[in-house]
């Protein structure tokens, strides 16, 4: 190809921006190799020293040097921000309904709250039912059975849906419902962490 043809250029480009990708990812191949550790049993375990950030690493640190009292940070924070689930799960319900303008926040806030505070007294019973020595058995099949029913029940009846609808809505709060415990998990691992 002609020193001079436009295409060359082009080309190098490509060429260094390979070359420079294959370094990074060698880079990284390394941190990893040292981060990561495979046990005697196959089983892989990480070790994260410091993670460049400040903050990241003091919280690290604190995990490391004492585990119990973090644990119980998360633990006793867990109640305490609570209400938290409220707020955040309000906009996840707002997806469901976002073409329907009849519905605003605070029928969302409503629905939410009624659900949250359905599932915590099934779980003080459910407790309660454990303390009494009734099997666990019950206990699961209840907990398995009993909040999904609700919800079907009160997305049907509190917005009015048709039996489709609310089968439809219900399995997306599903998927909605796990991201919401994760994001409430990790703002109580960060309320931990101080």
């Amino acid at each position: 190809m002609p020193a001079d043809a436009p295409e060359r250029a082009d080309l190098a480009a490509e060429i260094e921006a390979a070359e420079l990708a294959i370094q990074q990812f060698e880079r990284f191949e390394e941190a990893t190799a040292e981060t990561i550790k495979i046990n005697e049993d196959g089983t892989a375990q990480m070790t994260i020293e410091e993670s460049g950030i400040g903050w990241i690493d003091e919280a690290l640190t604190k995990w490391r040097s004492n585990p119990s009292l973090m644990l119980y940070k998360v633990q006793a924070n867990a109640y305490k921000f609570s209400w938290l689930l409220i707020p955040i799960s309000i906009p996840f319900v707002w997806i469901l309904f976002a073409w329907k303008r009849r519905f605003k926040a605070y029928d969302h806030a409503i629905f939410v709250t009624y659900s949250i505070a359905f599932v915590s007294l099934l779980f003080i019973a459910l407790s309660l039912v454990t303390a009494a020595g009734i099997g666990g058995g019950w206990v699961f099949l209840a907990l398995a059975i009993i909040p999904p029913l609700h919800l079907y029940k009160h997305l049907k009846y509190a917005y009015g849906l048709t039996r489709f609808g609310a089968l439809l809505r219900l399995a997306l709060l599903h998927v909605f419902i796990l991201m919401i415990l994760l994001l409430f998990f990790q703002i109580l691992l960060l309320l931990g962490a101080f």
